[in-house]
C-alpha cells in the first residue's frame, strides 16, 4: 500500500470480506443440466430487511463467521475498545497502521451467539490457545503464529461440511512491535468442536485431535487480505486481495492480480500441505491488469456452458484502479474454472458492464438462481458506493440487485455486450439514519436448498409453493453515522452489533393477454 493510497479521503480499510467471504457449499459436486425457460413462470424478486431488536451479539467488523443451526461462531475482526473509547470502525487515513488500525481495536475473543435465544458465550483467544497447547503439544512451538489465526482483520474464509477454512488476514506482526503484516497462514477448523470449546463443554480426545490443522508458512501467491475464498470441486480459489505489510515508515503492497487456485491436504496430525496451481489472470502488469481488485463484492455464480450449469466466481467492481485517484472499478470479471474460452482463458471480462459506483465495496450479499428464467440474482446489501454521482464512495443504505444471464458465450474472453444488469434498491435498511452493510456478514438460513457445489440458493426448490422465504441475517460490519465518516478517530463510525432479518419475496411477471 503506497502512501498516496493511504491518504485517499473516504477510502476504506483492507476490509473484511463477506460471503466474505465464501459460504457452505452443498456436498454434491455434479454439474446441473438446464431446463427450457420458455415454458415456465417468470418471477420478479424483492428483498426486505427488518432489524432484530435487543441484539446481544458482539460488535465486530471484518471477522470470521460460521453458522451451526441457531448458533454463530464468531472470531477475529475488529471491535470497539470501550475502556479507551476507541471505535473499531473505518480506519484512519494516516500513513501508519498503528494509527489507522489501533492494536486495541483487534478482537481478542471467540464468541458463540445463539440468535434465537440471544445467549452469548465467549472465551479469550489466549485461554483458547492455552487449552489447545495443553491438549495438542505439537502446536506449542508456534504459539504466536497460532494466535494470529484468531486475532486478525479481514481474512478470507470458506465453509465446507463440518469445517471452516481461514486464510491470511491483516494485523500486528508476530513480535508485537515489529509493524503490521498480512499473515502467511491457513487453518482448517472443525466448527462444532470449537463451539463446544468456547461454551466450556468437555472435548473427547478425538475431538481435540480433529479441532485444527494449520499451515503457517504459505507461499507468496496465496498470502492475502481483502479477497474472497471459494471451494469448487475440492479446489480452493483465492479471488482478489492484496499482501500488505508495514514497519515504521516502510511499507510494501502487492495486489494478487489474479484468482489463485490451490489445494489443501492433511500432511500430519495438525498440519496442512498447500499446493498452488496456475493463476487465472490476464498476465498483465499491475498497472494495466483488470484483476487488480480487493475488498470487492466477489460472489459465487453459475454459468450455462455446453448446456450445463457450472459453478464459478464473479468479481464485481472493487478497489482500486491503478494510479493515485482512488477510483473503484466499474466492470466485472467472471471466472469459469472448469471451461476455457475459445481463446484459452478461464475467465471472461465483462468490460461493458457498469456498476456506476453502486455498492462497489465488500458488503453483506447473497445470490439465488432462477431455473425458469436461467438467471442468477445477486443482492448486495448496503456498504460503500452510492451511485454514479458519488465520486468519494460514500457509505450507503442502498442495495443493488445484479441479474446475471447464465448463458455465457465461450467464444470470446472480452464481452461486447454486458452479461449482468444492475438495479439500485433504495434504502434497504428502512431509511435508518445510520449506514449499514460495509464489511458485514450474511449469516445464511441453512435450511434453504443450494445449487450443487455452490452457496447459491436454488430459488425454485427453496420457494416451492411459497412466495416468501427467509434468507438469513445481516450481522455486524461498519456502522457509520454519516455518508463520509472519515477515520475511526473522528468518532463517526464503529464496529456494529446490529442484526437484520432478510427475506425474499417473488411475484409472477404479468404477461400480456392474447386478444
Amino acid at each position: 500500500m503506497k502512501a498516496s493510497y493511504l491518504n485517499l479521503l473516504g477510502f476504506i480499510l483492507f476490509g473484511t470480506m463477506l460471503w466474505s467471504c465464501g459460504g457452505k457449499p452443498a456436498a454434491n459436486n455434479q454439474d446441473t443440466p438446464t431446463t427450457d425457460s420458455s415454458k415456465t413462470t417468470q418471477y420478479t424478486y424483492t428483498v426486505s430487511l427488518s432489524e432484530i431488536k435487543g441484539s446481544k451479539a458482539p460488535s465486530l467488523q471484518s471477522f470470521v463467521h460460521a453458522v451451526e443451526g441457531n448458533e454463530w461462531l464468531l472470531f477475529g475482526g475488529r471491535t470497539n475498545d470501550v475502556a479507551d473509547n476507541i471505535a473499531g470502525g473505518m480506519h484512519n487515513f494516516s500513513n501508519y497502521s498503528n494509527e489507522g488500525f489501533p492494536k486495541k481495536t483487534f478482537n481478542t475473543n471467540l464468541f458463540v451467539y445463539n440468535v434465537q435465544d440471544t445467549v452469548l458465550y465467549q472465551m479469550s483467544v489466549d485461554s483458547c490457545i492455552a487449552k489447545m497447547i495443553e491438549n495438542l503439544p505439537a502446536l506449542k512451538s508456534m504459539q504466536a503464529k497460532l494466535r494470529s489465526i484468531f486475532v486478525n482483520s479481514n481474512p478470507q474464509i470458506a465453509e465446507r461440511g463440518d469445517y471452516i477454512y481461514v486464510l491470511g488476514g491483516y494485523g500486528v506482526g508476530y513480535q508485537g512491535d515489529a509493524g503490521y503484516i498480512t499473515y502467511p497462514q491457513v487453518a482448517k477448523i472443525q466448527i462444532k468442536t470449537l463451539i463446544k470449546l468456547i461454551k466450556k463443554e468437555a472435548l473427547s480426545k478425538d475431538e481435540w485431535n480433529g479441532l485444527i490443522k494449520v499451515n503457517l508458512n504459505l507461499p507468496e501467491p496465496v498470502i492475502a487480505t481483502g479477497g474472497e475464498m471459494f471451494i469448487i470441486n475440492n479446489t480452493f480459489y483465492l479471488a482478489g486481495g492484496h499482501n500488505f505489510r508495514e514497519a515504521g515508515k516502510k511499507s510494501f503492497q502487492k495486489y494478487l492480480d489474479a484468482v489463485q487456485p490451490f489445494e489443501l491436504a492433511d500432511s500430519s496430525d495438525h498440519f496442512l500441505k498447500v499446493t498452488v496451481g496456475k493463476a487465472i489472470t490476464d498476465n498483465l502488469p499491475d498497472s494495466t491488469t483488470v484483476f487488480r481488485r480487493r475488498d470487492a463484492p466477489i460472489v459465487p455464480i453459475v454459468s450455462k456452458i455446453d448446456n450445463t450449469l457450472k459453478p464459478g466466481i464473479a468479481l464485481y467492481a472493487g478497489v482500486f484502479t491503478y494510479g493515485n485517484d482512488g477510483t473503484a472499478w466499474p466492470d466485472a470479471i467472471y471466472i469459469h474454472p472448469q471451461t476455457q474460452t475459445k481463446e484459452g482463458q478461464f475467465y471472461t471480462y465483462d468490460k461493458p458492464y457498469n456498476q456506476m459506483g453502486n455498492n462497489a465495496y465488500s458488503c453483506a450479499d447473497f445470490g439465488g438462481y432462477d431455473g425458469n428464467s436461467e438467471t442468477l440474482h445477486t443482492f448486495l446489501l448496503g456498504g460503500i458506493g452510492a451511485g454514479k454521482d458519488d465520486t468519494e464512495l460514500s457509505f450507503t443504505n442502498n442495495g443493488l440487485q445484479i441479474t446475471y444471464n447464465t448463458q455465457l458465450d465461450m467464444l470470446t474472453t472480452v464481452l461486447t455486450k454486458p452479461q449482468s444488469t444492475p438495479q439500485s434498491l433504495p434504502e434497504v435498511y428502512n431509511s435508518d439514519t445510520l449506514k449499514h452493510g460495509a464489511e458485514a456478514a450474511l449469516m445464511p438460513n441453512e435450511k434453504l436448498m443450494k445449487m450443487p457445489d455452490s452457496e447459491i440458493i436454488d430459488l425454485n426448490k427453496s420457494f416451492g409453493e411459497a412466495n416468501t422465504i427467509d434468507i438469513g441475517y445481516v450481522y455486524g460490519g461498519i456502522l457509520s453515522k454519516s455518508a463520509a465518516p472519515g477515520g475511526s478517530s473522528k468518532g463517526q463510525s464503529m464496529a456494529s452489533h446490529k442484526i437484520w432479518k432478510v427475506t425474499l419475496t417473488r411475484k409472477p411477471l404479468q404477461t400480456p393477454q392474447s386478444q
